[in-house]
Formats: C-alpha cells, sequence, structure tokens
C-alpha cells in the first residue's frame, strides 16, 4: 500500500479507500475480494515508527529503487485510469418484435431501444 501511495502521490487515507474500492489494487497488495485493506491509521503508525527508528530515508530510498527498476524493466505509470473491459455479445433475437409488429398489429417491447437518450445524443 504504501509503493500505491508513493507512486499515485496518495495520503494513507486516500490510499485505504483507492485499494478498497480498485480490484486490481486489491490484488496487487494481495487481498481477496472480501477483505479490507488495512485501516488507515495502521500505515500512520508504520510511518511513525519508521521517522522513529530514523529508517524512513532507508524506506523510501527502497520505494525509489523498486519503481526505478519497474520502469528498467518497462513497465509503464501513469495517471490512475478506469477501464470498464466487460465486453459481452447478447443474443437478441429481433424475430418477436418483427412478428409482434408484422401480424399481430403490436408495437414493439421497448418502443424507445436507446435508453431515454435524444437523437443528437446518439
Amino acid at each position: 500500500m504504501k509503493l500505491i501511495s508513493n507512486l499515485y502521490n496518495l495520503t494513507e487515507r486516500q490510499v485505504e479507500v483507492y485499494v478498497n474500492e480498485n480490484l486490481s489494487a486489491m490484488y496487487f497488495v494481495g487481498l481477496s475480494v472480501e477483505e479490507k485493506a488495512p485501516d488507515h491509521s495502521i500505515l500512520i503508525a508504520f510511518r511513525e515508527r519508521l521517522i522513529r527508528w530514523g529508517l524512513r530515508v532507508v524506506f523510501e530510498r527502497v520505494m525509489e529503487d523498486i519503481i526505478r527498476i519497474a520502469l528498467e524493466s518497462g513497465v509503464k505509470f501513469g495517471a490512475i485510469r478506469i477501464v470498464d473491459s466487460v465486453h459481452s455479445v447478447a443474443d437478441v433475437k429481433t424475430d418477436k418484435d418483427h412478428n409482434r409488429v408484422g401480424k399481430k398489429g403490436k408495437g414493439p417491447r421497448d418502443p424507445d431501444p436507446h435508453g431515454g437518450l435524444s437523437t443528437s445524443a446518439r
């Protein structure tokens, strides 16, 4: 979580929310979808412990080394992006609508298949 925090310049509270809301971040930190990220207070206590023991600079260098090695290995970092990657093919049978309109004189089952969008928004 500290690596995610460093990469995206997030506070402890923000990284807690980010991990709880993003499946890829959950996976990265080793959480299942049923688990919650550690509370931000744990991350704050960790940071304070590093400072108290004089290890914060060492820890920051380790984080920088991890990021440098990742970049050298071709990992690309950028802004946080949310992408809906669900692709599904619907098995739509339009025969029923054609039969309703043609044989029975009824209108289609869905008179507004565009979800209420105006023609200019389509």
